[in-house]
């Protein structure tokens, strides 16, 4: 694991600590009102005990199987580790005495289960009873219209002990939106706590992932969960790479140190096996390369433009931030193919030989390039580019 991997860790951490604080504090509450859980599926254990050595003090996986097979190397002295995924009722077993909270209790049968369970090794479980607020098809979850009767089922259980709320509501194309399914179920928590139902508590409401956990927080959130690398535990979870690259590229400092990222995805792939697609935004190994020769001219057009200008702020066609500043080169930008015009080959010139050609020229040139890659049935590389250049200009 490289020093560089661990300093984007603490980057994570730092920033949504900060901005959970901000929440808490714009809503009326303080920072350690809020508890930060860290979903870690597919995050290396020694990366996970990092995080735990900056503060990071509540941990959840989703997989019965991950969980189990990490979890003899957790440092678990001061970090609760918790199961957040759907739980098989016949899965309960293996993870009753690993657990301090199981949070996706959503029907009488695996409330049963994991009584039974606890009273076999002489325990209390502490659940959070999961609620569908979007009411969504695809999601686990009791209906709203359903929670305070399965709580009172729950509650003639022994050995079982409900703590709270967890909700994950719907996808949504604005924070209002968002907002709307937040507040209606912090409304629900609030009604169930002010019944005072027997044998249950009302302490913890859940809700809020790295998407939306600044939202969770201001509509009454005490518990939110994120990912360090945006690797969720469920589908929808925000990636926060492509976040952070897509507040950078409209000037908006995500407070990550963005030059790394080939490194972490490298990391990444090696711990996970599985590859980065090779258009993924911003991190996918052709997601700047053009090889079109519309797209190449308004490139050439848009880098001589921005550095004539020194402009402040970048703003090339096609290229959302610079590559450079996740530290690539320019080469692979501009990929010349017999599809390739004037405006490609000429970037290669002006970039890597200094030399800016008239327009005659860059179509001449142009023409040359597309026999070359014609003949031999391939793109062409940067030096082959330039001997031609050189070639032609010798013949002039």
């Amino acid at each position: 694991m490289t020093e560089k991997l661990l300093t984007d860790v603490e980057y994570n951490y730092k920033f949504i600590d900060e901005r959970i604080a901000e929440a808490a504090e714009k809503s009326g509450r303080k920072r350690e009102d809020i508890t930060f859980l860290a979903a870690t599926k597919m995050v290396e254990p020694e990366v996970i005990n990092h995080a735990i050595s900056l503060g990071l003090d509540h941990i959840g996986e989703n997989k019965v199987q991950e969980l189990l097979s990490k979890y003899d190397k957790y440092n678990l002295d001061n970090c609760s580790l918790q199961f957040i995924g759907h739980l098989q009722t016949n899965k309960v077993r293996q993870i009753i005495d690993k657990v301090d909270l199981i949070q996706s209790v959503d029907s009488i049968k695996l409330a049963s289960e994991i009584s039974k369970q606890a009273l076999k090794i002489n325990k209390n479980c502490d659940v959070l009873v999961e609620v569908n607020i979007g009411r969504e098809e695809n999601k686990s979850g009791v209906m709203p219209e359903q929670l305070e009767e399965l709580l009172c089922q729950i509650a003639e259980l022994d050995g079982i002990s409900v703590k709270g709320l967890m909700a994950i509501p719907p996808i949504c194309e604005s924070s209002q939106k968002i907002s709307e399914f937040f507040n209606k179920m912090h409304n629900i928590f609030i009604d169930i706590s002010q019944k005072k139902l027997d044998n249950i508590d009302m302490n913890i409401l859940s809700m809020g992932m790295s998407a939306d956990y600044y939202e969770a927080v201001l509509a009454g959130a005490n518990r939110v969960e994120g990912t360090l690398f945006g690797n969720g535990e469920r589908a929808g979870n925000l990636d926060l790479i492509t976040f952070a690259f897509n507040i950078y590229s409209q000037g908006i400092e995500p407070k990550l140190n963005l030059a790394f990222i080939d490194e972490v995805k490298e990391f990444f792939e090696k711990t996970t096996q599985i590859k980065t697609h090779i258009r993924h935004p911003y991190v996918g190994e052709m997601i700047f390369t053009a090889f079109s020769g519309g797209h190449q001219d308004a490139i050439k057009k848009g880098m001589d433009f921005y550095r004539s200008k020194e402009h402040k702020y970048w703003n090339v066609p096609y290229l959302p931030i610079d590559p450079k500043d996740i530290n690539r080169d320019y080469e692979k930008i501009i990929r010349i193919n017999s599809q390739s015009g004037k405006g490609g080959a000429s970037f290669i010139i002006s970039e890597f030989l200094g030399v800016e050609m008239n327009k005659d020229e860059a179509i001449k040139f142009g023409h040359i390039i597309k026999e070359e890659s014609d003949k031999l049935k391939r793109e062409l590389e940067k030096n082959e580019i330039i001997e031609l250049y050189k070639k032609l200009s010798k013949d002039v």
